[in-house]
């Protein structure tokens, strides 16, 4: 990821979303976009401004609001154990 003062890119956007669990990247009208099982994952941030450790809480936040239960103990599972 991009480092602190350096503005984030949706490469940065797509290093932190690819790692959560059942992700896929694909497009929206023409622009980058990422479901979870056909879901979007939705979100609004300001690359601009955002620090790379809040637009890893950000995403991860907006992938819980749409990803399937199982996939969320998964991820949760992934974080005790290591």
């Amino acid at each position: 990821m991009a480092n602190s003062g350096t503005v984030l890119t949706w490469a940065d956007v797509w290093h932190v979303l690819r790692e959560l669990p059942g992700t896929e990247e694909g497009r929206l009208h023409d622009i980058p976009a990422v479901r979870v099982r056909g879901k979007l994952v939705a979100y609004l941030v300001r690359l601009a401004t955002v620090r790379p450790d809040e637009l890893r809480e950000l995403l991860t936040d907006a992938w819980r609001l749409v990803a399937p239960k199982r996939l969320v103990r998964e991820l949760d599972g992934r974080a005790s154990s290591g």
